[in-house]
């Protein structure tokens, strides 16, 4: 099990307006824009440098509600919040008269916005810091969002049954009844972008054929006969990517456009899969599971294009991931219940406590060398904590944050 060794601990209080947030019936703002401690990003189409602000979202229930046993559920009084920096800023009501849920894959922070997503016993209810946007007929779960200037578009899939959707404020612009999504909603420069497989039957068996989509608008990638599956794909700045598994090749193959590159893999590994894309300012990242090894093994690996950055050793499994400026953070742990969770850092590992339990997997940020992990502190009620860069912070509310980001 891990130390705390060279960990500060610091406490903070956060004032819950108990009296508000227990008897509103929609959104309340709190406060003004926050002015606090930012990071810097790249320049904006003003030649000004622009920054980025850490977000959490989270759950609170009712004091001496136990959320834990029943995680996730539309306790009466609870409210979902979001915090801007150190500052809750928007807090709303959460339950079925409310079509908020506490579900934590049923909400996200997008761009400093908390957007919802809700299924009544026929609709779906998206909402924009509490105010519904649009709702639609049919039971959907939301895989992905993205709200631009023509409206919100949306991926979903049928919480009964197969299939996926997308949409532009609740119309359908594509839809199919099987296969699944590969890579989910993002940008090409101007345009909005997916990808997704789809099988078919043929005289001798299932096939499947994957396709990008641009605006809408699907194009088939076309597969040589040694291609067996693709793991992932997508376009970037027009050329289309993919990462396949080929006959006669233990590892995956990236492919851009024509050209292909076998990923790098140790000699004594035996093979690759379950391989992702992240998109790092315009530089393509993988992440993957390398199999074999002996020993310690391999486990959840990281590359840049086709270069090996990084595999977890042992028999940790990585939880969460981010690739910022090039440099790689993940959170990981062992398989069972109360092992060690562990922050790699770019090369360096911190461990935590043996009490605090990673809840939810989006949890988890960095951006400009700072990480940021959210945990539920077991040894003292389950009381939620930030650990950012090996500083804590104790939070004194009855629940969990549930995602962290930077925007």
């Amino acid at each position: 099990m891990g130390k705390e060794t060279g960990i500060r601990y610091g406490y903070l209080s956060v004032c819950l307006l108990t009296a508000a947030f227990c008897s509103c019936r929609g959104p309340v703002e709190l406060g003004s824009s926050f002015s606090g401690p930012q990071s810097w990003d790249s320049q904006d189409g003003t030649g000004e440098m622009v920054r980025k602000t850490r977000y959490i979202t989270g759950i609170e229930y009712p004091q001496g509600y136990n959320w834990m046993p029943d995680l996730g559920s539309n306790a009466e009084g609870a409210v979902l919040f979001l915090m801007k920096e150190d500052e809750r800023v928007l807090e709303i009501p959460v339950g079925y008269g409310h079509c908020v849920s506490a579900d934590a894959d049923m909400h996200r922070c997008i761009d400093g916005h908390l957007y919802t997503d809700f299924s009544t016993d026929q609709e779906t209810v998206v909402k924009k810091d509490g105010v519904e946007m649009f709702r639609f007929f049919g039971r959907e779960m939301i895989i992905c969002m993205l709200d631009r200037d023509d409206g919100i578009h949306t991926l979903g899939q049928p919480r009964s049954g197969t299939g996926w959707v997308y949409r532009r404020n609740g119309e359908i612009i594509l839809y199919k009844g099987s296969g699944q999504i590969l890579h989910g909603l993002y940008m090409d420069g101007e345009s909005i972008c997916f990808s997704y497989m789809d099988p078919i039957e043929t005289s001798g068996g299932v096939r499947n054929l994957y396709y990008t989509v641009k605006d809408g608008s699907p194009q088939s990638i076309p597969l040589t006969d040694d291609i067996i599956g693709i793991d992932d794909a997508l376009t970037l700045d027009g050329t289309t990517y993919y990462i396949a598994q080929m006959n006669a090749i233990k590892g995956r193959v990236l492919f851009s456009g024509t050209d292909a590159r076998a990923l790098e893999l140790p000699s004594d590994a035996s093979g690759i899969s379950g391989c992702r894309f992240i998109i790092d300012n315009g530089s393509l990242f993988i992440s993957g599971n390398i199999s074999g090894g002996g020993g310690t093994g391999y486990g959840d690996s990281f590359w840049k294009g086709t270069a090996l950055m990084c595999s977890v050793k042992g028999n940790c499994k990585v939880c969460n991931s981010v690739i910022d400026d090039g440099k790689c953070y993940y959170t990981a742990r062992e398989p069972y219940e109360g092992s060690t969770i562990r922050v790699y850092l770019d090369g360096r590992t911190a461990f935590m406590a043996p009490r605090y339990e990673l809840i939810y997997h989006t949890a988890f940020g960095a951006y400009n060398g700072i990480s940021c992990l959210a945990m539920s502190d077991t040894g003292s009620s389950n009381m939620p904590l930030l650990w950012e860069n090996g500083e804590i912070t104790v939070y004194d509310f009855n629940g969990a944050f549930t995602s962290v980001s930077y925007w």
